[in-house]
């Protein structure tokens, strides 16, 4: 990833951005098994929140704009947070207005720092690309920030997709977004594939597919309804 950082504190020394850059390129290589995933993502829990702050990352405020935007006053909406991670998705969601939220990620140790931060209703681990144990029709809207990426959700999983639609009611949305220079080619083309196929079998359609600006952070933004 290749942010502008000069919205990154100016006292804050070269080398401890070095290292949170390390970091975050760790966890994105393409071709990395989850095993190895699943492991770092352990051993980061506790830092996380510092290292994004450090690099610049504002993905959680632009999908709590996308949120209100969506929902305007439907302050009750039940939403579940995908790929919740840490929470920081979940707590700009929430400082919204929006307090009925759900979260869930393949990290149980990321969740544990999710659960101190008291924004979430109910918390629970799930795989992506397998079952998720919630009933049909259960969200208002899903958001799912910070994981569409090949390290993430890789292409054999964008079964995942049609199993969101399944526990979001009619009329929901799926709220998505990923920095921007995250999502590239031929990986950008297969999501972008993998989404126009729920639109074509008629189980969901495009709302907003942008690139959203906060100051100079880009996020790659993706928004459909559930018929």
């Amino acid at each position: 990833w290749e942010l502008n950082r000069s919205s990154t504190s100016e006292t804050m020394s070269a080398e401890e951005l070095r290292i949170v850059e390390e970091r975050v390129a760790e966890v994105v290589q393409e071709n990395i098994k989850y095993e190895e995933l699943e492991k770092k993502y352990d051993k980061w829990a506790k830092l996380y929140d510092h290292d994004m702050n450090v690099w610049g990352y504002k993905s959680p405020e632009v999908a709590a704009k996308e949120v209100a935007a969506i929902l305007g006053a439907n302050k009750n909406a039940r939403i579940l947070d995908v790929c919740a991670g840490t929470g920081m998705t979940g707590k700009s969601i929430y400082e919204a207005g929006y307090t009925n939220i759900d979260a869930t990620d393949g990290n149980a140790q990321m969740l544990e720092e999710a659960r101190s931060k008291n924004v979430y209703k109910n918390i629970f681990v799930a795989y992506l690309g397998k079952p998720i144990d919630v009933p049909d029709n259960s969200y208002d809207a899903i958001t799912l920030f910070g994981g569409l990426c090949d390290g993430h959700i890789k292409v054999e999983c964008f079964s995942c997709f049609r199993e969101l639609v399944r526990i979001t009611k009619p009329g929901g949305y799926f709220i998505s977004g990923i920095e921007e220079t995250c999502v590239r080619d031929p990986y950008k083309t297969n999501l972008e594939g993998a989404f126009q196929k729920l639109v074509d079998e008629g189980l969901w359609e495009p709302v907003v597919n942008k690139v959203a600006k906060d100051g100079t952070y880009e996020e790659q933004v993706w928004i459909y309804r559930i018929k």
